[in-house]
């Protein structure tokens, strides 16, 4: 049986087993319990053995119950298998203290548990090496159709579709992690000519690349827009592709339960699940749909953080980081996982269709907003303007909560779920969320203080990578 062990810092270069390793962030016991397990199977299986690390984002009474799971989820594993729970992170983040005394708050948040946290914990126990970072809702096969579908401007393509009309999908099983591997690091003049190339990606389901899948979910395509990639990048970051559950607005399960009365859609199951007929190779400059729930990341020479944000868009400076930077890139595997969205830990659907509209306009507001890049940092523009989106809010919030409630009255929820939307529908009205004043205000405060943290940590970052390397 593995051994869980804690993790010290900058520990990683010093193995030569570890030039790469799986980290996972968490604050679900059980879910990340049968990730390891699905993960150490599939390496196996394929005769790796890489260092799995697991960050949670528990509260620290939780920390025993997780290090006993994945010692249960283990099995016979001959990797190591580290743990950063809430006591290591503490220690951790006291000891950086005492070397940034005035810096105590932006590190409690840089490394706290929100979204980025811990994949910002994942860089600095990685100094030096590389991470590939998967959620705790990921399992490393995919969801594939039998029939082919391919052309030369398609990075991949399949259909979505509902349990009851999937009748020829089958799970794939493959070497995730060598997919991953050999790419990482890698020089763009060392791809095969046959290697497709582009200056981004596009999602038929996702025009807009400051938003999530928020199309009717019928047939998928992600093509690559044209443009060179030129020899001399390096590619930085990878990504697996992804099937199943894939990302997409909390607006089309509530607009699911509106149009059919789905009460699965209102407690946030999905739908619909994406297929794919093929995926393959690619190597882009940058990378519009980038996600960390299925990132490989080069961390040899240090590496840009993440947002330590309160909202789901932890990973969206590095778009922004690959479209400004002239010497790195990013590369498509050939290889797909799967993501099943876990309700457990999640707020109600009305709740995240909230927190996406504020993660978009944040998002919106830092690509306006670039003010300064550098190796590890990018700064940005403190004056802001979310009038339009707050606008856009208002409508659409008080739409859904005449919908939702019109349904309250009727009784046309489980008793569970209709208590959760009726102290959700409490709080929008406590907090006067359907009048524009308000809600311009709450949105212009939130976006004004993620954005003031993020100018924060990009004067400190560098100072860090300095300091543990």
């Amino acid at each position: 049986m593995a051994t869980i062990q804690p993790m010290k810092i900058a520990r990683m270069r010093d193995r030569p087993d570890a030039a790469l390793a799986l980290v996972i962030p968490t604050n679900r016991p059980m879910e990340v319990s049968a990730t390891v397990k699905a993960y150490s199977e599939s390496f196996t299986t394929y005769g790796h053995c890489p260092p799995i690390m697991v960050f949670d984002n528990s509260p620290m009474e939780i920390d025993n119950t997780t290090t006993h799971a994945l010692r249960t989820a283990c099995g016979g594993y001959v990797g190591p298998v580290f743990y950063v729970g809430w006591r290591h992170r503490s220690s951790l983040v006291e000891s950086l203290t005492c070397r940034f005394p005035s810096e105590a708050s932006i590190l409690q948040r840089l490394f706290g548990a929100n979204y980025g946290g811990s994949r910002n914990l994942g860089l600095l126990y990685t100094l030096g090496s590389s991470f590939f970072s998967v959620d705790d809702d990921i399992r490393p096969q995919g969801i594939f159709l039998p029939r082919k579908d391919e052309t030369m401007e398609c990075l991949a393509a399949g259909w979505y579709m509902t349990e009851s009309s999937d009748q020829t999908s089958f799970v794939r099983s493959q070497d995730i992690w060598a997919s991953v591997e050999q790419l990482l690091g890698k020089g763009a003049s060392c791809f095969r000519p046959e290697v497709p190339r582009g200056y981004d990606v596009c999602d038929s389901d996702a025009p807009d690349p400051t938003r999530n899948r928020h199309g009717k979910l019928l047939e998928f395509r992600s093509t690559i827009v044209p443009g060179a990639v030129e020899d001399y990048r390096t590619v930085r970051l990878t990504q697996t592709h992804l099937t199943g559950d894939t990302d997409v607005e909390a607006e089309i399960l509530l607009n699911e339960y509106i149009n059919s009365g789905s009460l699965e859609a209102l407690a946030g199951k999905m739908p619909k699940k994406l297929a794919l007929t093929f995926c393959s190779q690619a190597l882009l400059r940058t990378n519009s749909r980038l996600t960390g729930a299925v990132m490989g990341l080069d961390n040899s020479a240090g590496a840009l953080y993440f947002l330590p944000t309160k909202l789901r868009c932890e990973d969206f400076i590095w778009r922004l980081y690959l479209a400004r930077n002239q010497n790195i890139c990013c590369a498509y595997t050939d290889s797909a996982q799967t993501h099943t969205r876990s309700a457990l830990h999640r707020p109600s659907v009305l709740m995240e269709w909230l927190n996406d509209r504020f993660a978009w306009a944040l998002f919106r507001q830092l690509i306006s907003g670039v003010r300064d890049t550098g190796e590890h940092f990018i700064s940005f523009d403190e004056n802001i303007d979310v009038a339009a989106e707050a606008r856009e809010i208002v409508d659409l919030l008080r739409f859904y909560r005449s919908e939702i409630g019109m349904r309250l009255d009727r009784s046309l929820m489980p008793a569970g779920l209709a208590a959760t939307y009726r102290a959700d529908l409490l709080v929008i009205e406590e907090r006067q969320l359907t009048e524009y004043d308000h809600l311009y205000l709450t949105l212009k405060n939130c976006i004004q203080t993620e954005i003031n943290i993020a100018n924060a940590v990009a004067k400190l970052w560098p100072n860090l990578i300095e300091y543990v390397g």
